[in-house]
């Protein structure tokens, strides 16, 4: 399996076998801007606190895009 994460690359070549599959889903829909609970049910988690906290791991691309849609809000004109 690790052989296989690696060739795949990208996010996957940091996996440590199959149970990270399951953290990259979560990333991957949340940054793709699939609802919290969305994910959380997926999941099959009792609590979307826990989904979040455990599952989902925000990178440097998913924090430049809240900065630019925060500088985006401040720029536009009433």
């Amino acid at each position: 399996m690790t052989k296989l994460l690696k060739k795949l690359g990208g996010d996957f070549a940091k996996l440590r076998g199959i149970h990270g599959l399951r953290h990259t889903h979560a990333t991957q829909l949340m940054k793709s801007g699939v609802n919290a609970r969305v994910i959380q049910e997926r999941l099959g988690h009792a609590d979307v606190a826990f989904t979040l906290r455990t599952y989902t791991h925000p990178d440097e691309e998913m924090h430049r895009e809240a900065a630019a849609r925060i500088d985006e809000m401040y720029r536009r004109k009433p």
